[in-house]
């Protein structure tokens, strides 16, 4: 975090302004310049020069390679990276280290190799295959009816389909494991909230439990309000932890291949 001596705290430039100052190249605006000494301001613009925007999407040059620009990934972006890397099919449960070489090829974000290896460790498949074997007991979940308790999850974004479509959800129910799936140009609350009303409560009537990640798809106001109205208890698995929503990730690798 950058500090200056001749501001209040409350005015020095936010990590996402000093990357503006960064993308603006050796422009840094006026009104910080009194907010940072000479040195921090050369510390900024040198910084510069490892950076590019190319259609809207910033790059950081690889100072592995000289001619090989790296996307710069944003928060919402990782899991599907890692997922693809990790848990599609062509992924093949890579180890942490292989994952690691493999998308830093492509892309950059802080602390790429702890956001791996907290991904994969939560893989028993994978944690067989190395050390620090954690022993979980394995446990069954009752179901007494067809769509008494579902699992719900998206799969995306994918290469666009027609209709611009780059998403895919997907609902399984835990006793039939009779699959809803429906295809999405956006993965917000609302196309999440008409998929659950028009495809699981109109077709099979209300669920008791539905179980879901904690992305904000699943997680916003409009998704409690209806689950509320139609007295549906929303369960939430543990962050990247699939295996406690295991069903309708194991019907999602089926849906990717």
């Amino acid at each position: 975090i950058l500090t200056g001596q001749k501001a209040p705290v409350d005015e020095k430039p936010t990590i996402e302004e000093q990357l503006n100052m960064i993308i603006d190249d050796t422009n840094i605006e006026e009104k910080y310049k009194e907010s940072l000494d000479k040195q921090e301001q050369r510390h900024i613009i040198s910084k510069s020069k490892f950076f590019k925007v190319k259609g809207n999407v910033l790059y950081r040059k690889d100072r592995r390679e000289k001619d090989n620009w790296l996307k710069v990934v944003q928060a919402f972006e990782v899991k599907p990276i890692l997922f693809l890397a990790h848990n599609h099919p062509i992924g093949g449960h890579m180890s942490q280290t292989a994952m690691f070489k493999k998308i830093k090829r492509y892309y950059f974000w802080p602390q790429i190799f702890e956001a791996i290896k907290e991904y994969v460790c939560i893989y028993n498949s994978c944690q067989r295959q190395g050390k620090n074997k954690l022993q979980e007991l394995l446990y069954t979940i009752q179901v007494d009816l067809p769509f008494y308790r579902i699992g719900i999850n998206i799969v995306g974004p994918l290469p666009i389909m027609p209709q611009n479509k780059r998403y895919i959800v997907v609902a399984t129910d835990y006793m039939s494991k009779w699959p809803e799936a429906r295809a999405l140009e956006k993965d917000n609350a609302i196309e999440v909230a008409e998929f659950i009303y028009e495809e699981i409560i109109c077709r099979h009537g209300c669920p008791q439990y539905i179980v879901s990640d904690q992305d904000t798809h699943f997680r916003n106001e409009l998704i409690t309000a209806l689950l509320k109205k139609f007295q549906i208890v929303h369960k939430l698995s543990t962050l990247y932890y699939s295996q406690s929503n295991g069903l309708v990730e194991c019907y999602n690798k089926t849906l990717c291949e």
